[in-house]
Parts: C-alpha cells; sequence; structure tokens
C-alpha cells in the first residue's frame, strides 16, 4: 500500500500509461464492494489501495475526508485513465478529417459574410480592428502615430483584448499608462484578457519594464460594506481557482475621514434568505421543447417574489430624510430578471425602469409607421393596409364600421374573392358616399408618399410622413407620450443607420427592422424609451459597471448561470478539441483534449462570475441588500447548504477549487465568505426552518446604532419578509388608456363612451367597465328604508338618516358667493379631475398650484375656483401621498381593473308588492385589485370634531347605508365583491373603511 502510495504521489515522475495500468485493475466496471470479500488478486490489490485515496485527497486538498470522494473521483476517471497514450494519439489522428471539414467551413462562411459585407459597404468591430493591427504593421505607419503621440492613456485595461493591446504596442514607445481594476473584468464574451493585466502587473512589479502604482483607497462604499467584501473575496477569490490572489494588494480601503460617510441605521450589507415553499410547476409542451426558455421563465418567477422584499425594504428607506427612489438601483444576472423586477416594483407602488426587452414590431408607433412603409412599397397588402386605416394618423382613422361597410360593398357574386386591399380600391372609384371620398383621399396621400419614397432616403422619407401626419404631436399628448415619442425618434436613427449603407428603398427598410428584430438576443435591451426621472433602476450587474448607488438590492442570484456548451471548442490560445462522434454506432462523448479544455473554459467562466460578484456588492455607497429564495430539504438544510458549512469549517486562507466547484452560484459564493466571519448565526438560518433575525435591521431613523453588525441577516418564510403580492399582469388596451387619460368620464358623451367600449351590451364580457340596473329583493328595500331591523330577516342593516349639515365658517367662501355646500362640490369635482394616479405612475413631484392652472386651461374649473382651491393643496398632497392613491395607481397598470371614476348607477328596488323604485347615484371611484376584489371609495369633504374613533362613529352612522347601497350595485353588475368600502375625508386626511 505503501509502495503503490508513493507512486501516485511521485507524479510527474510516474508515466501515463502507468496510471492507465493501476486504473485497470479495477474488477469491473461496477465499484468493488467494500463489505464483500473478493477472492480475486486484481480485487484485493485495488481495494487496498483505493481505500487510501481519501486520506490522500485530503493530505493534499484539506477537503472532503470521506468515501464519497472514491465514487466522485472515479465517475470522471472511468473512462479517463482507460486509454494509453498510443490509444489518444490513434483517436487524435482519427479526429483530423473532422477537424479539416470544419475549418474549410469556417473559410467558406467567412467568404460569404465578406462578400456580404461589401455589397452593403459594411465593416463590423473586429474588422475595423484586423484593418487597424494590418496597417500598423507597416512601418511607416507605426512610426508616424508613434511620433504623432506623446503620452497614451488607456482605460479599463482589464476589458481589452488581445488585438487591441496588439495595436496599442504598435506604436507604443514606453509611453502608455494603463489604468484598470483586473477584479472588474467582466467582459470575457467580448475577448477580455484579464490575464493580459496580471501578467503585465508581474511584468511591472519588479520595476525593469515599468512602474506598478496599487490604489486600495475607496472613496465610494462605507467602510461595513468594504469589510465584508474584503471578507468575502478574501476567502472565494484564488489566484488557483480564480487567477486573482486576494490580499492586502487587491484589499479595499476606506478613503474618506470617517465623518464624511454617511451614518444611517441599520447594517451595511443585509442578507435575507426567503423560503420559497411554492412546488415546481409544470410546464406546457411548447415550454419544455426549449429549456433554456423553461429556466429563463422560472428565474423572472423567482426574481418576482424577491422584488417583493425589495418593495418593503424600500418602503422602510423611504422614512429616511433626504431619500428619493433614484438613490436605489436592483441588480440582477440577466435583462429578463431586471425586467421582471421592475414590473413587480411599479404595480407595488414604487417608480421604477428597467430593460425593454419586447419585440421592435409589437410597439404600436414602430408597427404603425412599419405598415405605413410596407403600404407605400405595395398597397395590395391587407393586413397593413387595414392596420394603417385604423390607426390615429390624421389622414386615416377609420372606424371599424367603415372597414365593415368597405368589405361589404364587394362581396357579392364573383367580387367576393377579391383582396381586402382590391375592395378599399374599388369603394374608392364606385361609391358615391362621404366614406368614399374620405377613402380617395387616404390613397391619394398613399400615392403622394410613394412619389416621394423614390426620391429621397428613407430618412427624409420618415422624417416626410411624421410631419404631413403630425403623428408625434399626437403621441406626445397621450399619457405615456414621452416614451412613444424617444421611440419614433430611435426609428428615425435606424432609418439612417440603413441609409449609410447600400441597400435602399422602403421593402429593403423594413427586411432590416425585421432583421434586427428577429436576430437580437432574447436577452438584448432594445432602447425605445428614455430614462426616467426618480425612479428605482432595475438593471444587469454588467450594465451597472462603472456606476453607483446609495442602495443597491442583489436578487435573482441562486441559480447557477448557465454556461454555452459547444461541440467544439477553440481558445484564443489556439488550442482546438471537439467532442469525438462515432456516426454509425450513434455515439458522443468528450475525448482527453475536449475533458481538458472544457475543464479550463469552465473554470475562466466561473472565475468571471465571481468577478461579477465582486462589481454587484461594490456599487453601493450607503447599503447593500443581498436578497434570495430558497429551497429547503427535508431535513430543513437550503439547497447545496452543506457545501457552505463546508466553508464555515474551513480555518484561514482560500477555500481550495474543490470546494468552489461546489460554491457555484452567486448567492453560495457570498453565503461562504460570509460564514467565515465569526459571531454570526449563519448557520442556523442555512440548516433551520425557524426564522432568524440577528443584527441592525432597523432602517427608520437617520442615526445608527451603537451596536450595528457588519452584517443583518433574516431568514424567514416569504410571507413574513414580502407581505404584498404581484397581480398578474394583463395587456392595457390603447383605447382604454387613451380614455382614461383624457377624463373620459367627465368629458365624452354616451356615445362616444360607447364607441370607446366602455358601456358595452354584452355584460359578461364588459362587465369591470359598466355598471347595469340590477334588481334586488323587497327584505333588502325594507332594510334600506325603515330605522328599525325587520326581525323576519337574516341579516339585519340598520339605516339612519344621512346628515349632510356642514358648517359654514369660512369667510372667504362666503365673500365668493359660495355656500359651504356649494364648496364641498367644488373640492369634491377637484378630486375627480386631478390625475392623481398618472403623478403616482410617472414619479412626478406635483405643483399643485400648476395642476390646478391646468384644469383652468382644460376649462374645468374657472380662475376664481382656483383661488378657492389652493388652501387645499395640502390636503392634495396627503391624499397624494396615501395608500389607497398607491392602490389606485397599481390598479391603473392592469387591464380592466379601473380606477373608475364618476359612474352612474340605477338600482331598481321594490316598496311594494309588483312594484318598484328606481334608486338611482354616483358612485365617486372603485377598482379592482391584485387580489380580484372590488375597493370602493367615497370622497367627504364634511367637518367632524372629536377624535378619530369619534370621528369613525360618525361616519358609518351618516354614510354605513350609502355605502352598502354602492356596493350592492358593484356586486349585482359585476360580480366582484366588494371588500373595502372606504371614505376619504378629505379635511382630514385620513380613510375610513366601514
Amino acid at each position: 500500500l505503501e509502495e503503490s502510495a508513493r507512486k501516485i504521489l511521485s507524479y510527474p515522475d510516474i508515466s501515463w500509461d502507468e496510471i492507465c495500468a493501476f486504473r485497470n485493475k479495477r474488477p469491473s466496471d461496477k465499484m468493488p464492494n467494500y463489505a464483500t470479500k473478493s477472492e480475486e488478486p486484481e480485487a484485493q490489490e485495488f481495494l487496498a489501495l483505493s481505500g487510501a485515496l481519501p486520506e490522500l485527497a485530503y493530505i493534499v486538498s484539506g477537503y472532503r475526508k470521506s468515501d464519497s470522494f472514491v465514487k466522485d473521483m472515479w465517475s470522471e476517471t472511468r473512462y479517463f485513465f482507460g486509454k494509453t497514450v498510443a490509444e489518444i494519439t490513434e483517436e487524435l489522428s482519427d479526429m483530423y478529417p473532422i477537424y479539416e471539414r470544419y475549418f474549410e467551413l469556417v473559410f467558406a462562411a467567412e467568404r460569404v459574410y465578406s462578400q456580404k459585407k461589401k455589397l452593403e459597404h459594411g465593416m463590423d468591430f473586429p474588422d475595423q480592428e484586423q484593418v487597424a493591427l494590418m496597417l500598423l504593421s507597416h512601418p511607416e505607419v507605426s512610426s508616424y502615430y508613434r511620433d504623432l503621440f506623446s503620452e497614451i492613456y488607456i482605460d479599463e485595461y482589464q476589458d481589452n483584448s488581445g488585438v487591441q493591446d496588439a495595436i496599442v504596442q504598435c506604436f507604443a514607445n514606453d509611453n502608455v499608462f494603463f489604468v484598470g481594476d483586473v477584479k472588474q473584468s467582466i467582459y470575457r464574451f467580448r475577448h477580455a484578457k484579464p490575464q493580459m493585466f496580471l501578467d503585465r502587473c508581474d511584468l511591472y512589479r519588479g520595476g525593469a519594464e515599468g512602474t506598478l502604482f496599487t490604489l486600495n483607497n475607496n472613496f465610494r462604499s462605507n467602510p461595513g460594506i468594504l469589510s465584508v467584501v474584503n471578507k468575502v473575496f478574501g476567502s472565494i477569490m484564488s489566484e488557483e481557482y480564480a487567477d486573482i490572489e486576494y490580499d492586502s494588494s487587491h484589499a479595499l480601503n476606506p478613503g474618506l475621514p470617517e465623518e464624511d460617510y454617511a451614518q444611517t441605521s441599520g447594517a451595511d450589507v443585509t442578507l435575507i434568505l426567503a423560503r420559497d415553499t411554492e412546488e415546481a410547476s409544470d410546464t406546457d409542451e411548447d415550454a419544455q421543447s426549449d429549456m433554456d426558455q423553461v429556466l429563463d421563465v422560472k428565474e423572472a418567477k423567482v426574481v418576482q417574489k424577491e422584488a417583493l422584499i425589495i418593495v418593503k425594504k424600500i418602503e422602510e428607506l423611504k422614512k429616511l430624510s433626504g431619500f428619493s427612489y433614484e438613490q436605489c438601483v436592483v441588480l440582477t444576472t440577466s435583462n429578463l430578471n431586471a425586467m421582471a423586477a421592475a414590473e413587480v416594483l411599479m404595480k407595488c407602488g414604487i417608480p421604477a425602469q428597467g430593460p425593454n426587452l419586447g419585440n421592435i414590431l409589437t410597439h404600436q408607433d414602430i408597427r404603425i409607421m412599419l405598415d405605413l412603409a410596407r403600404l407605400t412599397d405595395n398597397i395590395y397588402q391587407d393586413i397593413p393596409l387595414a392596420g394603417v386605416m385604423k390607426s390615429k394618423i390624421r389622414q386615416a382613422k377609420f372606424t371599424d364600421e367603415d372597414l365593415l361597410t368597405i368589405y361589404l360593398f364587394s362581396s357579392k357574386g364573383s367580387l367576393h374573392d377579391l383582396s381586402f386591399s382590391e375592395k378599399v380600391i374599388r369603394y374608392a372609384k364606385e361609391a358615391d358616399t362621404a366614406l368614399s371620398k374620405k377613402l380617395s383621399e387616404f390613397l391619394s396621400f398613399i400615392n403622394d408618399l410613394r412619389t416621394l419614397a423614390m426620391q429621397m432616403t428613407v430618412t427624409k422619407w420618415l422624417e416626410h410622413v411624421y410631419a404631413v401626419t403630425d403623428y408625434p404631436s399626437f403621441v406626445l399628448s397621450q399619457s405615456d407620450g414621452d416614451a412613444r415619442y424617444y421611440a419614433l425618434m430611435t426609428l428615425v436613427s435606424w432609418a439612417t443607420r440603413f441609409d449609410m449603407g447600400r441597400r435602399s428603398g422602403l421593402r429593403a427598410f423594413v427586411g432590416y427592422i425585421d432583421e434586427l428584430d428577429r436576430d437580437k438576443n432574447k436577452n438584448t435591451e432594445i432602447d425605445l424609451s428614455e430614462p426616467l426621472e426618480n425612479v428605482v433602476r432595475c438593471m444587469t450587474i454588467h450594465k451597472s459597471k462603472g456606476l453607483e448607488f446609495p442602495y443597491v438590492f442583489i436578487c435573482g442570484i441562486q441559480s447557477s448561470q448557465r454556461s454555452y456548451d459547444s461541440s467544439m471548442i477553440l481558445s484564443e490560445k489556439g488550442d482546438l478539441a471537439s467532442k469525438r462522434f462515432y456516426e454509425k454506432e450513434g455515439v458522443v462523448y468528450e475525448p482527453h483534449d475536449y475533458f481538458v479544455l472544457a475543464k479550463e473554459e469552465k473554470r475562466e467562466s466561473e472565475a468571471e462570475k465571481i468577478r461579477l460578484l465582486y462589481v454587484a456588492l461594490t456599487r453601493a455607497e450607503k447599503k447593500v441588500f443581498v436578497i434570495s429564495l430558497v429551497k429547503r430539504t427535508v431535513d430543513s438544510m437550503i439547497t447545496s447548504g452543506a457545501s457552505v458549512m463546508a466553508a464555515s469549517q474551513i480555518g484561514t486562507g482560500k477555500f481550495p477549487p474543490e470546494l468552489m466547484i461546489k460554491l457555484n452560484t452567486h448567492l453560495l459564493r457570498f453565503l461562504g465568505g460570509v460564514s467565515r466571519i465569526p459571531g454570526y448565526p449563519l448557520s442556523t438560518a442555512i440548516r433551520s426552518t425557524e426564522p432568524v433575525y440577528f443584527g441592525d435591521l432597523d432602517f427608520t431613523c437617520d442615526s445608527r446604532s451603537s451596536e450595528s453588525t457588519e452584517v443583518a441577516i433574516a431568514s424567514d418564510d416569504l410571507p413574513n419578509l414580502g407581505i404584498l403580492q404581484v397581480p398578474k399582469p394583463h395587456p392595457v388596451a390603447e383605447e382604454y388608456a387613451v380614455a382614461r387619460s383624457k377624463n373620459v368620464d367627465v368629458t365624452l358623451t354616451e356615445k362616444q363612451k360607447e364607441k370607446l367600449g366602455l358601456l358595452g351590451k354584452d355584460v359578461n364580457e364588459w362587465a369591470p367597465l359598466e355598471l347595469l340596473p340590477a334588481k334586488t329583493t323587497v327584505s333588502e328595500m325594507k332594510r334600506m328604508l325603515s330605522e328599525e331591523p325587520d326581525e323576519d330577516d337574516d341579516e339585519n342593516i340598520n339605516f339612519h338618516a344621512v346628515n349632510m349639515r356642514v358648517k359654514e365658517s369660512d369667510q372667504k367662501w362666503k365673500d365668493k358667493g359660495y355656500t359651504a355646500s356649494q364648496m364641498g362640490t367644488l373640492v369634491h369635482s377637484a378630486w375627480q379631475y386631478i390625475d392623481f394616479t398618472g403623478m403616482l405612475r410617472k414619479g412626478e413631484t406635483p405643483d399643485w398650484k400648476k395642476v390646478l392652472e391646468l384644469l383652468l386651461s382644460h376649462g374645468m374649473i374657472s380662475k376664481e375656483q382656483v383661488d378657492l382651491l389652493l388652501p387645499f393643496t395640502g390636503n392634495m398632497q396627503t391624499f397624494f401621498e396615501s395608500e389607497i392613491a398607491k392602490k389606485m395607481a397599481e390598479a391603473e397598470t392592469r387591464s380592466e381593473n379601473g380606477p373608475y371614476r364618476e359612474i352612474p348607477f340605477a338600482l331598481a328596488w321594490p316598496n311594494e308588492k309588483d312594484e318598484f323604485s328606481l334608486v338611482q347615484g354616483m358612485i365617486d371611484c372603485w377598482f379592482i385589485d391584485s387580489d380580484g376584489q372590488a375597493v370602493l371609495i367615497d370622497y367627504k369633504t364634511d367637518r367632524i370634531s372629536g377624535s378619530r374613533e369619534e370621528k369613525e362613529a360618525e361616519l358609518k352612522n351618516r354614510y354605513q347605508v350609502q355605502l352598502d347601497m354602492y356596493a350592492q350595485a358593484i356586486t349585482a353588475a359585476t360580480g366582484k365583491t366588494v371588500k373595502e368600502k372606504i371614505i376619504w375625508l378629505i379635511r382630514d386626511g385620513i380613510a375610513v373603511n366601514l
């Protein structure tokens, strides 16, 4: 045994074939059983030697002191040490023809691609690099630039590629100043080479080739954040596994005096682990066909839940003086997750902006313009024609009835088979109606555009379309006008880029946009909206590089990021390997060279992920919140928690590579690093389902606790950490959004409302948008009209007379000729006119005087009434900041959820046998909450003295019956249960739920 052990440990003196010989002593493909005494000599020798392997592995690595090491080891070495050098050489020789075909294909693709670029007069970025390198290889060119520049400065050197470095060296003359942080090298997919940075550091460290300045002072983050960063990466970032040895030369030191750092309450770093008890849902067959898509959706759903916790933390941070939403950022590992987080925040009343991952062609305004381009190029396209005709372009605006009339005009006999575009042309020529005249003008407009398209570039043509249609002005008048206008201008920039190429014409331009949409990666952000102010930014960690925020929330880090698995590996060093294919047998496996390259590729990928975590944690100025949903096993341990526990037991130094392989997510790496900080109950949070709250978790004051810790830990079930619910998203119909933005319930006639679909005839289809008369029982009418309850009724509702008296005490109103009742009506009307929810969704800080002046400009109130309403601006601000206003704004983001304002209703109430009285009323506001139940709001300007409890009691006496009737009407018409009947007392700024 000792002799065999010495032979194994004598590497590299031991030969490959000797290792293979030892491996071949294994009796069979099945692991020998230690409990069975085999009589075969080979089995006995193998068992004797393999029994020592766990101890040998522990001596070498300090990790994996268990018998399971044997099985793990043999799972990889089973075939790896099964072939001799001669057999491996023969295998590589067999692959040579495949490599030849591979490079033939590469060169052929390059030729075709080059020809296509020549036709387009195009040059991509790698072309520019290669041309620059080729030119600089000529002495006269390199000499010219060498003399031209006296000093060369390169920033973010850690992100440079080998080609870029070679370009600089062609004209450098010992005059280059490199600046960078290798720990922030996260652009490997752009061929960034951090090793190039490290090699230059080693070269300059001696002082012979250059001078090395190490800058460790950090002027951004609080000392507590820096301390945690140093401790975490002092454990997980090693030269052996991550290419970088995180030591004193890399550790971050506070660069500011202590008094200059923000002194806020709560720990600088907070770890929140929320138990996710939801069972994995089945995916449909279409989704299962794309496993990446399935995983993306699952990750996004997890981030949605984590975003609920972020909402709660932001609500806590809002209590700090000087807080604003723009101080917060949510960092995720993908654009899809960032978009999911932004959606949840917005639905919970937190203004947020995330990446736009939508399909280019689904944007309503871009789609209209592209359809107009298609139509101008060829009018015989039915769908684009119908789309443009129904659009809000000034020359179009045809209704559904118009299109139906045109279609039916040519639907008899042989004309029935005509295409829609042919029917349009025929109707314009043969019909003699106002519609046919309008249609002729529309077709003439299209013909004019076609003539101009032959004379103009696409950019000029598009600008002309904007001018003659005035469409940009129209979109600016809408509630989301700024974003839509930005998208139209983006289309112009795409047209300008298109015109720079060789292709021309509207058809080619539409094809160009189709290519942009088709070829973009599913996680590629499309910049169709300009950055908003005072919103929570949601972005990827990559995009946050170089930015800083006071409060950083990191989520979506519990999943292992997927790496690209290719059948062929070609490294930047020139190493090439391929999987081995046996076509006849239908077998594919990884030969030795592929195995080695794949291992190195994975290690480099994992090393970059460690650097990515470093970038995320160092974006914060004041606080970092690390938030993750975790699954727990049957023994209450979080998934992969055993690896974190193993990390906590390692005393000092870096974690060995064997352990880092197991810590394969951002969460596990962070937990592993934190686990070594003494005094933290992290092991309890990992092992137990019992809630754990440790450290300073209070963020509600402006001073730091004297007992504040570096890391605060909260571990509990999700409902206790984030109590809000994420409503299911519904597409918002454009008509409803436009109608609400124009205060449709006030400004439009009943006929116009019906056109917009606000008063439909199908109760089941349009129930949330209308209140139709409903019948009720005789007993209900008795309860409403009688002061005493009916003893025969199962449910008793006490009725009290409604006291509408208001004290007339304000002399100013009297001087203007207003009674208190009239003043109450005016204030009540102002609450209906002011777009509280729109301002909340946009994250605006209202100037109430300007808001009232806007109502004046629309003729909703008079100049005199503006002066009367100015004293109520404080009451307006109180309502604007209230929870009920935020819920209304949240409902407005969901399709057909309201809020519905000034809704009239009529109820047929029985008062005598076989006779009914029609009871009419007006509901101030109601909306559908995220749980599908209705919330009713009634505004009151009553003056009520006494304590809050006394005011609530008086309101109940006055208005309980009235609100019960409103609720009954909503339920009868929509089927929705009214869960809350709220009176908003305007003067007091309080909400009373009856």
